[in-house]
């Protein structure tokens, strides 16, 4: 009976980086079943760029007798809220909408301006896919700056952190986050994989490279503590160690 139909399932990475389409596709398997003319569906699942041009709508196609943007609707909306916070802000937030074409991007604007009194409309489909990567490929290239300052302080014997703070104290025009051992999380792993991978351009890639700074930090924590049982001449093994807290979502 429903005539919107709204897909935000995950899409994670395979060990070789490749995007894994799995849940995505079960999803279009049983929803080809009962589509009908008039319907819409907006898509909110983390996607590499073209692929609900270049994957969805064919698959879509080929399963019914809709033709997109005559018969029925596509659109992407990325989902970029936070755990915790989504209800409030999927209206407070600004939501992002494009289409698989011009009729298809009017129909997004109208059912979410429902929701949220900002509705920011991007140049077709592609756009929208790459809004959702770039918000958090940025999110970890800076994380990755951030710990790479960490790993120059430390050539030094510089506190790194009293060093971020004495640069971004008063200075209005660049606030340097603080270094962590590695940047997790489901989004920050994934979407600058995503965001860098089969691009036509060879240039050399920061949020490739960002991506592998913040996966090196992750042994950095290690380094200090086999430098400070050596320095002890004690066993790893004899330590205790005391976790005060995990982060979810940093800053």
């Amino acid at each position: 009976k429903s005539n919107v139909y709204i897909i935000c399932v995950g899409t994670p990475i395979s060990k070789d980086k490749s995007p894994d389409l799995k849940s995505i596709l079960e999803v279009l398997s049983s929803l080809v079943n009962f589509l009908k003319k008039g319907d819409t569906i907006f898509l909110r699942s983390t996607l590499p760029t073209g692929t609900s041009r270049k994957i969805i709508a064919p698959y879509i196609e080929k399963n019914t007798s809709l033709k997109i943007g005559k018969d029925i609707f596509l659109a992407f909306t990325p989902e970029r809220t936070v755990e915790g916070n989504a209800i409030s802000e999927l209206s407070s937030l600004p939501q992002i909408v494009g289409g698989f074409s011009k009729n298809c991007t009017e129909k997004a604007r109208s059912f979410w301006s429902n929701l949220s009194k900002a509705i920011i409309e991007v140049d077709g489909i592609e756009a929208a896919e790459m809004v959702k990567l770039i918000n958090n490929t940025f999110r970890d290239v800076s994380f990755a700056f951030a710990n790479e300052v960490a790993l120059k302080c430390d050539e030094y014997n510089i506190d790194s952190f009293d060093l971020i703070s004495a640069a971004n104290k008063g200075y209005p025009r660049n606030k340097i986050s603080l270094p962590s051992p590695g940047v997790g999380g489901y989004c920050l792993t994934k979407d600058p994989v995503l965001f860098y991978q089969n691009s036509k351009n060879n240039f050399f890639s920061l949020a490739k490279t960002g991506r592998l700074i913040n996966e090196k930090m992750i042994n950095y924590p290690l380094k200090h503590i086999k430098r400070f049982t050596s320095s002890k001449k004690i066993k790893t093994k004899d330590l205790k160690f005391l976790f005060l807290g995990i982060a979810f979502k940093g800053i």
